[in-house]
């Protein structure tokens, strides 16, 4: 069973927010027992039911990224498109050659999930990239920019 943490105050089973993952890896079970497995898939469900989601990347690479959240933190992260709608200011930190553009994805459904996340369409800051690596005023940081338009997606797979 696959549980996707689909959006603020829910739990998808089985059913992806946004599309099939193109990627999954099946966790060992190793030593654990599956009541013990079981236990802490549902007591995690439970708790992140009644929540709202943040985005935290760590070590990621050569990716593309479309998402709307209420806060990004990326964490030693290179050469890396996002496709940000975000409430707050996103931070980078141990980032290089990331690249950002205004959230630019369609579908049906967009405004309900958008207005369940408490993220206003009209508001999006996804230019404004704090990066904790840089911290001078007077230049802009070497380690992210403005993806170009020419080299922005323009329509995605449903």
């Amino acid at each position: 069973v696959i549980h996707d943490f689909a959006g603020p105050y829910t739990i998808g089973h089985e059913r992806m927010a946004f599309g099939a993952p193109t990627r999954y890896l099946q966790l060992d079970m190793g030593e654990c027992k599956d009541k013990d497995w079981d236990t802490g898939v549902f007591n995690g469900c439970e708790v992140y039911s009644k929540r709202m989601h943040n985005i935290f990347l760590d070590n990621c690479h050569h990716s593309k990224f479309v998402f709307g959240c209420q806060q990004l933190r990326a964490h030693k992260t290179s050469n890396c498109d996002f496709f940000l709608h975000v409430r707050g200011r996103a931070i980078i930190e141990d980032c290089s050659e990331c690249r950002f553009a205004p959230y630019n994805r369609e579908y049906d459904n967009k405004n309900k999930e958008f207005s369940l996340a408490e993220l206003d369409l009209a508001i999006n800051n996804w230019n404004q990239i704090d990066d904790f690596n840089w911290l001078s005023t007077e230049k802009p940081s070497p380690n992210w920019s403005i993806l170009p338009t020419s080299e922005r997606i323009q329509q995605w797979e449903s």
